[in-house]
């Protein structure tokens, strides 16, 4: 899984200048995307949260609009259920404040905000819900047209930690 991971980034950003449009096109930083819509797949690594100990695969849909000249707010939802199918799920609905940093040929990211999981402990009947917070990091890189690649660590905090493994596709308007 990290070996494709890491070769998908590499095409990507190897590949970031042979997809960059001229100056009719849209610009490869970015700065004129008002708002868009995303997917993303990738793993969540739980830590200190009672019934809960595998990791997990996720995937999840997300939307921005821009609220300044490089911040946008976000909303999103993720859903996961570890590999070996126990009775665990996980739905996490966040919102978050992310800044857009214009690097040479990509766009760095940065965020933060809070969350409410709603998961169900191994072997449990009983869902929980719980409030936390997060805060993250990662990248997006232009392929082509509207379509942006987005690669991002999630730290969480409450309940316990964990950490979101994300990579995925924004549809940038």
């Amino acid at each position: 899984m990290w070996k494709w991971a890491l070769g998908f980034i590499a095409f990507f950003g190897i590949s970031q200048q042979a997809f960059a449009q001229g100056a009719d096109g849209p610009s490869p930083l970015g700065e004129t995307v008002n708002w868009e819509l995303g997917f993303h797949g990738g793993s969540f690594l739980p830590d200190q949260i009672e019934g809960v100990t595998e990791i997990m695969r996720f995937w999840g849909l997300r939307g921005g609009l821009r609220t300044g000249s490089k911040s946008f707010l976000e909303v999103g939802t993720s859903y996961g259920s570890p590999a070996d199918e126990n009775n665990v799920d996980w739905l996490d609905l966040s919102l978050s404040l992310r800044w857009d940093i214009p690097l040479d040929s990509v766009v760095g990211i940065t965020f933060i905000g809070g969350d409410a999981h709603y998961y169900r402990p191994d072997n449990k009947t009983s869902r929980q819900l719980y409030g936390g917070g997060h805060f993250g990091a990662g990248v997006q890189s232009l392929i082509g047209g509207v379509v942006w690649f987005r690669g991002e660590l999630k730290f969480n905090v409450h309940p316990g930690t964990s950490m979101h493994i994300n990579f995925g596709l924004s549809f940038r308007f």
